[in-house]
């Protein structure tokens, strides 16, 4: 049975990791941390095949066998000069993943700040979200 290693530096809890490693018996999960560029950049895997990090390998030839590289943040410009695709390395991203969280926190805030000018008009506060309301 061939196993699929892979390396991590996102900080999983010791419940997620159980869940993970029970995945599949022919997953090799090491955990590097805490999640780092200097950490990413100490990683030297000849076996790793999958790296999930929020930070991007300053050189893919320490992980040679790599084939899928994985990031929770949305953009990819850091891996632009790496060009990982040239090497046939699938890129993914967290494009989206966010996306209803920060939804809500922008309503939120929204409201916030209206409910914050409409006291201060009304004379019951001073205090908006961005400065003094002044009428």
């Amino acid at each position: 049975m061939e196993r699929l290693r892979g390396r991590c530096t996102i900080p999983f809890s010791a419940g997620d990791r159980a869940m993970l490693a029970a995945v599949d018996p022919r997953l090799d999960i090491v955990f590097d941390g805490p999640d780092s560029a200097e950490v990413v950049a100490a990683i030297e895997d000849p076996a790793a095949e999958v790296l999930l990090s929020s930070w991007s390998p300053p050189d893919l030839a320490r992980m040679p066998r790599l084939r899928l590289l994985m990031t929770p943040s949305a953009g990819i410009d850091s891996l632009l000069s790496l060009d990982p695709w040239a090497l046939g390395v699938v890129v993914t991203n967290g494009s989206g993943l966010h996306a209803v969280h920060m939804g809500e926190y922008v309503l939120w805030a929204t409201l916030l700040a209206v409910g914050r000018t409409a006291e201060a008009r009304r004379g019951r506060g001073t205090s908006v979200a961005l400065g003094r309301c002044a009428d």
